[in-house]
C-alpha cells in the first residue's frame, strides 16, 4: 500500500487513493492539477477561464460561438466567429439570408410576400401578397373593408353591418344590415281617420294613444256628450263682441270671445280704471277714466307750496322739506304748510346774550331761547 508507506509522488497537497494495480493522486478543490503527465484540454483563445470549487470552466466570449466537440462536459475549448451572409448577398429586402458556411447561402421570402424569383435561385424577388387588390384571394364579406397586413389579411365589417361571422377568429367574413328600426306608432292626432274631433275642432294629446277635442273660437260645442267627448259637434255662432246687445262690455273695454260658456271676456282699456261690481270673475263691466289731479289746480286742493303725487285713484299732498304741515285733517296731509323759521340766525328775532349758545327749541309753532 503505497500510500500508507508513503512511497508514492503524490503532491503534499494531493490526495493518494490505494488501488490494487498502484495508486493515484487527486489535488483537493480549489487547487489546479498542473502535472507533467495530465493532458488538460486547452482553452480557446477567444474564451474567459472560470475558476470552479472544483477544478475550472470555459465560457466563450459573447460575439463568438461555441462549437466545442464535448459542449456539454468540457464547454468554452473551441469558440468560433458566428456564420453571416457576406455583405454582397442577393436576398431580397424581404427575404431572410441563411449562411451555409464559406460564402454560400440560400435566401427564403418572409410571410406575406411571394417568391417570383428566376429558377433555382430563390428569394431574390419577393412580391407582397396583396390579397386585398383580388376578392378572389380573400374571405371577405362584401360589406367588409379587408386590411393588407404583414402576415395576410383580416376583414372588418362596415359601419353600420352587424358581424355574423361563424368564426369569431376570422372576422368580417359575413356582414349583414341590421333590420330598419320600428317606425313609432302614429298618434291619433295625427291621423284624422283615428279621431272623431269636428273639422272645426282641434285635437290635443292626452296621453301615447289618448286624445280629446276642442272646437275653435267662435263655435259652440253642440256635442252629445261634451263633458266626456267634447269637440264632437261644433257649431259656428254669432261673433258675441261684435253685437252689443250680446255682451254687456263697457264702451271703454274689450271684448274678446273665449271658448265656454261664459263665450266672451272684458278688459277695460289702457288709461282706464276697472270699477265693475264683480271685477275679479266679471272685469270690465265699469270702466272710469283716469285723472290726473295735480295737472290741474281746479282738481286738487294741495297747499301751493305743497307737492301734489297722482294716485290710481286720486291724489295726494306733501309738504315739502324745512316746513312743516299743518293740515287740520291729518287723513289729508299737504294741504296747509308753514315754513319753518331759524331764529337763532337772526339776531333780531332771538334776545339771547351775544355771550349765549342760542339753541332752537321746536314747541308747536314757536321757538323758545334757552341761555
Amino acid at each position: 500500500n503505497e500510500c500508507e508507506t508513503g512511497v508514492h509522488d503524490c503532491d503534499p497537497l494531493a490526495m493518494c487513493h490505494d488501488n490494487e494495480q498502484s495508486f493515484t493522486c487527486e489535488c483537493p478543490a480549489g487547487f489546479v492539477d498542473r502535472s507533467p503527465t495530465s493532458s488538460p484540454v486547452p482553452e480557446d483563445q477567444h474564451a474567459d477561464c472560470r475558476d470552479l470549487e472544483e477544478g475550472y470552466t470555459c465560457e466563450c466570449r459573447d460575439g463568438y460561438v461555441d462549437r466545442s466537440p464535448n459542449l456539454a462536459s468540457q464547454p468554452g475549448r473551441v469558440c468560433s466567429a458566428p456564420e453571416v451572409c457576406p455583405s454582397n448577398h442577393e436576398c431580397s429586402s424581404a427575404a431572410v439570408c441563411e449562411p451555409l458556411g464559406g460564402m454560400k447561402y440560400q435566401c427564403s421570402c418572409i410571410q406575406g410576400y411571394v417568391d417570383q424569383s428566376p429558377s433555382g435561385q430563390k428569394g431574390r424577388v419577393c412580391v407582397r401578397n396583396n390579397a386585398c387588390r383580388d376578392p378572389k384571394l380573400n374571405s371577405c364579406s362584401r360589406n367588409a373593408i379587408c386590411y393588407d397586413e404583414m402576415r395576410g389579411y383580416r376583414c372588418e365589417c362596415k359601419r353600420g353591418f352587424i358581424d355574423r361571422s361563424p368564426d369569431p377568429m376570422h372576422r368580417g367574413r359575413v356582414c349583414e344590415q341590421p333590420p330598419p328600426p320600428a317606425e313609432p306608432p302614429i298618434h291619433p292626432c295625427q291621423d284624422p281617420e283615428r279621431n272623431d274631433c269636428h273639422p272645426a275642432g282641434t285635437c290635443r294629446a292626452t296621453g301615447a294613444q289618448s286624445y280629446t277635442c276642442e272646437c275653435l273660437a267662435g263655435y259652440a260645442d253642440r256635442s252629445p256628450d261634451p263633458r266626456s267627448k267634447p269637440g264632437r259637434l261644433c257649431v259656428l255662432t254669432e261673433p258675441v263682441c261684435l253685437d252689443p246687445e250680446q255682451n254687456d262690455c263697457h264702451a271703454a273695454a274689450i271684448c274678446s270671445e273665449v271658448n265656454g260658456p261664459e263665450k266672451y271676456t272684458c278688459r277695460c282699456r289702457d288709461g282706464y280704471t276697472d270699477e265693475s261690481p264683480d271685477p275679479l270673475r266679471r272685469p270690465g263691466r265699469v270702466c272710469k277714466g283716469m285723472v290726473n289731479e295735480c295737472l290741474d289746480r281746479s282738481l286738487n286742493d294741495c297747499h301751493t307750496s305743497a307737492i301734489c303725487k297722482d294716485l290710481p285713484n286720486g291724489y295726494t299732498c306733501q309738504c315739502p322739506i324745512n316746513s312743516k304741515d299743518q293740515s287740520p285733517d291729518p287723513r289729508k296731509p299737504g294741504r296747509l304748510c308753514s315754513m319753518q323759521v331759524n331764529e337763532c340766525a337772526n339776531p333780531s328775532l332771538n334776545s339771547c346774550s351775544a355771550f349765549a349758545d342760542c339753541l332752537i327749541w321746536r314747541t308747536g309753532t314757536g321757538a323758545s331761547v334757552d341761555k
